[in-house]
């Protein structure tokens, strides 16, 4: 009768450990979760700033080259943009659908600008949001749980990239 008593105990015993187990991995996993949601809101209201910008360069910029990138921010955050949707949608992620106040302060800032003001302004702010944006979708990439969002974020950082480049260029032409 006490080995079954003992038996009883620790069957108990093992089973409260194994539920806290559970508990931490379940916690881990939500946290981490977390972190993946956390990227697609930055990403998106990112997407969302780029887009808006891209408009802007279009309608403001004094430069064929300022306007042509302005078209290609426009059409390339679009298209990531329709992208990060689905896998929001997939993922049960509510993404944001307006500007936060800081990148619309930015926007409004940039729209009092005109000529080569404008010009110059609005491709060092490119290249600003291109670096920060890289930094976020690297760290998506090397540390993210959601491998849908990961595969995504790698796919979309050579784009990135090449609008930093292409941003960089454009800036240092500007002035010659």
């Amino acid at each position: 009768m006490k080995h079954l008593f003992l038996a009883v105990l620790v069957c108990i015993a093992s089973t409260g450990t194994l539920s806290a187990q559970n508990n931490n991995r379940n916690s881990m996993d939500s946290s981490m979760k977390a972190s993946d949601k956390k990227f697609a809101t930055e990403a998106a209201e990112a997407g969302l700033a780029e887009v808006e910008m891209g408009k802007l360069g279009q309608n403001q910029g004094s430069s064929a080259k300022v306007k042509e990138y302005g078209r290609m921010m426009e059409k390339d955050h679009r298209k990531a943009n329709d992208e990060l949707q689905e896998l929001a949608k997939k993922n049960n992620i509510t993404l944001p659908s307006t500007l936060p106040s800081a990148m619309q302060n930015k926007h409004d800032a940039l729209k009092k600008k005109s000529g080569q003001d404008f010009d110059r302004a609005f491709m060092k702010q490119m290249i600003e949001d291109h670096k920060k944006v890289i930094t976020l979708f690297e760290n998506e990439e090397k540390n993210g749980q959601n491998e849908q969002l990961r595969t995504w974020a790698r796919k979309t950082l050579p784009t990135l990239r090449q609008h930093l480049e292409h941003a960089q260029k454009i800036y240092d032409d500007l002035d010659k």
